[in-house]
């Protein structure tokens, strides 16, 4: 069941804030630019200087006693497995993205392989957009709508044409590439895992990574080393890329998923998985009588859950039941509501939680 964030220290509860984030932990960004973070922190990812947990939230700070992490406008919790470490990504007002927490893969893009307890700024990267933190790699849009990608690369999601990780950021190469200089344009935003989603400004949808449950919604391949377009995805405006599964948002407010489905994340009422996009299916017994959850406006992909929100603010989940929040732990293979819960603004997927604010 959703429960209150309770404020620094313990006392009051978290206000003032306009953005969220989660992994193994979460992340909050203040309206004044500041960022909260909480929970595990056993690779630095709280951004506390330290690698002891926190129960409450503390707010993430400069190396050197150098206060708080200033300016911040947008924030990314890297994504977590049993096999992967936490990471975490901020991008301040002036374009510079900053990371914190484990690098054993260069997840960081400081050009080393060294654990960081506190925020260092990413290698000559300035004029970004997004940025977006998976399983131990990273991905950034810049303003020219070019992508940059770094960490870990095992299953080709860093997009340059091969499995060699980079510890300093890399521009993703374009679909069907025919060199280095060849490369993705025309993004908006992207999400990444250990499979990357990239949406286009023209609402076209590329894939690029791990395929071994489907989830690059492109072929039965077990990988792909540069980005394939989405088909049947045309007009995609957000996408969310979770441990083995995908989901997109069409302009016509409806959510489509492909990949894993063994919790039955695809929200289509089996436990079969597939990598071709298909719609999620309405709650059971929805009183609009719709065939397919409707009206959507954001989306969020779990490790092995599913999440959406409506243009009226209520919540819907969907997938492994330790995640649904609507009082039980029994999974669900098509959408609930998410109980006492209204008003939500905007909603992100850690491991097995979500982080909303209203």
């Amino acid at each position: 069941m959703p429960t209150q964030t309770k404020g620094v220290g313990g006392n009051g509860f978290l206000t003032g804030i306009k953005a969220v984030s989660a992994g193994r932990h979460s992340m909050a960004l203040a309206t004044d630019g500041t960022v909260f973070a909480w929970g595990d922190n056993g690779e630095g990812q709280l951004g506390k200087g330290t690698t002891i947990e926190a129960w409450t939230p503390v707010k993430v700070q400069l190396p050197n006693a150098g206060g708080p992490l200033p300016n911040i406008k947008a924030i990314s919790a890297g994504k977590h497995s049993e096999l992967s470490t936490v990471h975490s990504l901020a991008l301040d007002a002036h374009g510079n993205v900053w990371s914190w927490g484990n690098n054993t893969k260069g997840e960081l893009g400081d050009g080393t392989f060294v654990q960081r307890n506190n925020p260092v700024q990413v290698t000559s990267l300035t004029n970004v957009v997004e940025v977006s933190g998976g399983l131990a790699c990273s991905l950034a849009v810049h303003w020219t709508g070019r992508v940059f990608a770094w960490g870990d690369n095992s299953y080709g999601q860093l997009g340059n044409g091969s499995t060699t990780g980079q510890n300093k950021p890399q521009l993703v190469l374009n679909v069907n590439s025919s060199g280095a200089a060849d490369v993705l344009t025309g993004i908006a935003s992207v999400s990444v895992a250990r499979h990357s989603l990239a949406v286009g400004v023209n609402g076209k949808l590329y894939a690029w990574g791990r395929n071994t449950e489907g989830q690059l919604g492109i072929d039965n391949a077990p990988a792909q080393y540069t980005p394939a377009e989405v088909s049947l995805m045309a007009t995609t405006v957000a996408a969310s890329a979770g441990y083995r599964h995908s989901l997109a948002l069409r302009a016509d407010g409806l959510v489509f998923a492909w990949g894993d489905n063994s919790d039955g994340q695809l929200g289509d009422g089996t436990t079969v998985s597939r990598h071709t996009p298909m719609p999620v299916k309405a709650p059971v017994g929805d009183p609009s009588g719709a065939k397919y959850l409707t009206r959507i406006v954001a989306i969020a992909a779990g490790y092995y859950s599913s999440c959406a929100l409506r243009a009226d603010g209520k919540l819907f989940t969907w997938g492994n039941g330790l995640s649904l929040g609507n009082g039980s732990n029994s999974g669900s293979a098509t959408p609930v509501q998410v109980s006492n819960l209204s008003g939500v603004m905007s909603v992100h997927a850690g491991t097995t939680h979500y982080v909303v604010t209203v």
